[in-house]
């Protein structure tokens, strides 16, 4: 009996033993997993930032392309239809007064007669080119992809009509007539000196 009692606590000797040594794989185990996963965890963070980086840089390159196209379509819109015509209508009212053409013309305010044909042909012309200057200087539309477009012959008829803007602020004693024309041709011309450089 003795024998018994002996092997029974012998076997539960064993069975604690062996539940331990599960205990204590599993332990290990847990502790493997655990390691594992913080080793993940440490190399999934420059892999998130990555891909974080990238994404952004994928948003702002569409967002660049989609600035360009918006700034074509405007071109296509107003530039080439609106500002062109008008320009083409200053032009032959230059030649019928005998001043030469947009952009080599020295027209200056003692030509202009308030209200006179060349006054609202000038008006008109900054007028269509006043908001889409604003939205030139308010990044709206590509300023670069612009001018390479059209910044040469604006330019060039800035030469001609570039003085009407302050003219007309000391006419109307109105400080911010077609300022944003101003602030875009300002631009541009930074853009061709840096280009000459």
């Amino acid at each position: 009996m003795r024998v018994l009692v002996l092997g029974k606590k012998m076997g539960l000797t064993l069975v604690k033993a062996t539940i331990c040594g599960v205990i204590g794989i599993v332990s290990v185990v847990g502790d493997l997993l655990l390691l594992l996963a913080n080793i993940a965890t440490f190399l999934g963070l420059p892999i998130a930032a990555y891909e974080l980086h990238s994404q952004a840089k994928t948003a702002r390159e569409s967002f660049n392309r989609e600035k360009k196209q918006k700034t074509l379509d405007k071109y296509n819109e107003l530039v080439h239809f609106q500002i062109i015509k008008k320009a083409r209508e200053l032009d032959e009212h230059l030649h019928k007064m005998s001043l030469g053409e947009l952009g080599e013309s020295n027209l200056s305010e003692a030509q202009i007669e308030p209200d006179g044909q060349l006054d609202m042909l000038l008006r008109d012309y900054f007028s269509i080119l006043e908001p889409f200057a604003t939205d030139i200087n308010e990044g709206i539309y590509d300023l670069e992809f612009f001018d390479k477009l059209y910044g040469v012959e604006l330019i060039k008829a800035w030469k001609t009509v570039g003085f009407y803007p302050a003219y007309l602020q000391k006419r109307t004693q109105l400080d911010d007539i077609y300022l944003q024309c101003v602030q875009m041709m300002d631009k541009l011309h930074s853009l061709h000196a840096v280009g000459k450089s």
